[in-house]
């Protein structure tokens, strides 16, 4: 589905220089310095990256189909939290052809560098034949569209084609969207599961 990376690098040189003028004949030496201080220091990359709303159509505890939509923003940006999921999906979670879970995420640029960004799917384990039929779409701001399948480990974007381009102190929404697509054999499916992970992937911006 998306880091922080700080580097810091200090670099002084120091350039001396001396100038000597000879006056008349007394040899009286007049000398003079001038110091240069240049200080080098790489740019950072950091993102943050917010849910801003959520939609899902799933199967509730008595086994009907709903749709919800939840409004409440959610702070996805520290990779650290193991546990979260921009898709509220846990173990006891049921779908069938047609489900959906849409999330609607906002990207932030703290950076001190432009950056492509773009996602990828890792699938994790699970039964081939359902992963096969979890199509995932994410829909950059200008509406431009990067559809994959979890089964193939989906990279929606890439780094020559991002999904999108944010520079200093800017920002912008993305909508990634898994839905079980009704186009095979849907029985195949039934029962199994799967798991993958949602990884954003930020990348320094080259004009």
């Amino acid at each position: 589905m998306g880091s922080r990376m700080r580097r810091l690098v200090l670099s002084i040189v120091t350039l001396a220089l001396t100038a000597t003028l000879i006056a008349g004949a007394t040899f009286a030496l007049f000398t003079d310095e001038v110091t240069f201080k240049n200080h080098l220091q790489a740019g950072t990359l950091d993102i943050t990256l917010e849910r801003t709303s959520l939609s899902y159509s799933k199967l509730d505890a008595e086994g009907f189909q709903y749709t919800e939509t939840i409004t409440t923003p959610a702070d996805f940006s520290n990779t650290n939290q193991s546990e979260a999921n921009i898709f509220e999906i846990s173990d006891s979670t049921r779908i069938v052809p047609t489900s959906f879970f849409n999330a609607e995420m906002r990207i932030s640029n703290h950076s001190t560098v432009a950056f492509n960004y773009w996602i990828k799917l890792d699938f994790i384990e699970g039964d081939a034949t359902l992963a096969e039929q979890i199509k995932v779409t994410v829909t950059a701001a200008g509406g431009k569209s990067h559809s994959g399948i979890v089964s193939t480990d989906a990279e929606v974007g890439s780094s020559t084609n991002p999904v999108g381009t944010l520079k200093i102190g800017s920002q912008e929404t993305f909508t990634v969207k898994v839905e079980f697509v009704d186009d095979k054999d849907n029985n195949l499916a039934k029962g199994k599961n799967v798991k993958f992970d949602l990884i954003v992937y930020a990348v320094q911006a080259t004009k």
